[in-house]
């Protein structure tokens, strides 16, 4: 899904409630866990950390950050990805989306499902 949302010159992460200093960007094969992969990890940049840091601190919530996080020479943009049949955003992530777009982070939502049509 991150490579999808990506244009050209982005890079991005996934946040999966990990905090602001990091994020996965690919699943990499590793025999000893238990699925077979393991995440990958980086380091986001001081820009962007600096900015969840303010968007946490002005929406006044721990936690709500939407799923990618996408960055590009000092610009920001969030991307929540939900199933339509059956995911909606949070009330945390609704009002953390509120105070990005205030803030002038371009916010999204992204529906998906399987190419089968399964969710």
């Amino acid at each position: 899904m991150l490579s999808s949302e990506l244009a050209p010159g982005e890079q991005g992460a996934w946040l999966n409630s990990r905090g602001t200093g990091s994020g996965v960007v690919d699943l990499v094969s590793d025999s000893k866990a238990a699925s077979g992969f393991r995440a990958r990890r980086i380091a986001l940049p001081p820009f962007v950390t600096a900015k969840l840091r303010e968007l946490y601190s002005r929406s006044h919530l721990a936690k709500g950050c939407p799923d990618l996080v996408i960055w590009r020479a000092g610009a920001v943009r969030l991307v929540e990805v939900k199933c339509p049949h059956w995911d909606a955003p949070s009330i945390e992530q609704a009002r953390f989306m509120r105070t990005a777009a205030k803030l002038g982070v371009a916010t999204q939502v992204v529906e998906w499902e399987f190419a089968d049509g399964t969710a």
